[in-house]
């Protein structure tokens, strides 16, 4: 029987340093069928004549150039159009990939139904130390954390498959059905609104979302966007308070989550102002803030969207997603920026230490 088709769509933004490592451990990949479609976002570097001057006539590869840079997800629904696999991956173009990390991912979906959204173990360059092994959110959608950041890799520490609340996309594989039930990225949104989007999606639709430990790529990380800056600031915010939006179907508890993320994003801007002397994520957040306004309409209407699909409640979604226990006097009273990040690493050790006794326990 024939291994499934899987594409591999990965997004390019003037990342002419990345494309050679990049596309070239991908095209070594052991694994029979699999097509990588390469979305050029309105490059303004080399990178076009570096892909098809090196890889132009390989028969795995698909360019599709883009006139402008549209964004993360925009984009990406474009090259899904081009996308004739089985399966989908979304890798970025500041990886680079083992020789043997596409096959755990697709073994695992096709033998087990219950899972929609898979990701790869995320490392570093060297291969030593973890990006992410997932991502975990606190209630109320305030934190943020990924598995394993700054630790050293060792595969003995999870268990061959595991739940998170998020998959990075960086590297993450579906299925196309799954795509063409629940939809792909919301084009409304230039940036972030993708990944944590469609975990949300997945686990409304009825299915897991997972890490696959035995599938591993090497990131460089803020590659083309860079690291913290006003960009990254307002598209993260606009991203988070949407997905309270989506997230919280009863109106109370959107009520309540509304006012704990606001009022806890207040009072970071201003200790940053206070102690860093930085006002990049005020102004972020601030210009979030109008955006979200103005276009409420438009949110509304996509939380309708979203809930009228599931096949979920509130409560079973917030049981899957939510995988931080946050007291209540660190949204009210934020600690200290050194403290606050010593408290979601031992809640997400915590997480990573009951997966190691789930393995031990197998």
């Amino acid at each position: 029987m024939d291994e499934p088709l899987v594409s591999v769509i990965i997004l390019n933004y003037n990342g002419q340093r990345f494309l050679n490592r990049c596309l070239s451990s991908v095209l070594e990949t052991r694994y029979a069928r699999f097509e990588v479609v390469l979305v050029d976002n309105g490059s303004t570097d080399e990178s076009l004549k570096l892909v098809q001057k090196a890889f132009g006539k390989n028969e795995k590869m698909k360019i599709v150039k883009l006139p402008k840079n549209m964004g993360f997800g925009p984009a990406n629904n474009i090259g899904f159009r081009y996308a004739i696999g089985d399966y989908i991956v979304f890798l970025n173009n500041d990886t680079s990939v083992d020789s043997d990390w596409l096959a755990p991912l697709v073994d695992n979906l096709e033998k087990d139904r219950t899972i929609g959204l898979a990701q790869s173990v995320v490392l570093a360059m060297d291969g030593l130390t973890v990006q992410s092994a997932g991502i975990l959110v606190s209630d109320y959608w305030v934190f943020f954390r990924l598995i394993g950041w700054g630790e050293r890799w060792r595969e003995d520490y999870y268990p061959d498959v595991f739940e998170i609340s998020c998959a990075s996309g960086t590297a993450m594989m579906t299925r196309k059905e799954l795509i063409q039930d629940v939809g792909l990225f919301d084009p409304k949104y230039f940036w972030f609104y993708d990944d944590t989007y469609f975990s949300l999606k997945t686990w409304m639709n009825g299915k897991r979302v997972v890490t696959v430990s035995k599938s591993k790529v090497h990131h460089i990380g803020g590659g083309t966007a860079g690291y913290w800056n006003f960009f990254v600031a307002k598209h993260s915010t606009v991203s988070q308070i949407s997905l309270v939006f989506d997230i919280y179907w009863n109106l109370l508890d959107l009520a309540t989550a509304l006012f704990i993320f606001n009022f806890n994003l207040i009072v970071v801007s201003f200790k940053e102002i206070i102690e860093a002397k930085r006002t990049t994520r005020f102004w972020g957040n601030a210009f979030a803030v109008c955006w979200i306004l103005k276009n409420l309409r438009y949110i509304w209407k996509n939380r309708l969207k979203c809930w009228s699909r599931a096949r979920i409640d509130q409560k079973m979604l917030l049981s899957k997603m939510v995988r931080m226990n946050i007291s209540a006097s660190i949204y009210l009273v934020p600690p200290p920026a050194k403290l606050l990040w010593l408290y979601s690493v031992n809640e997400t050790r915590k997480y990573r230490n009951s997966l190691i006794r789930a393995r031990r326990n197998m």
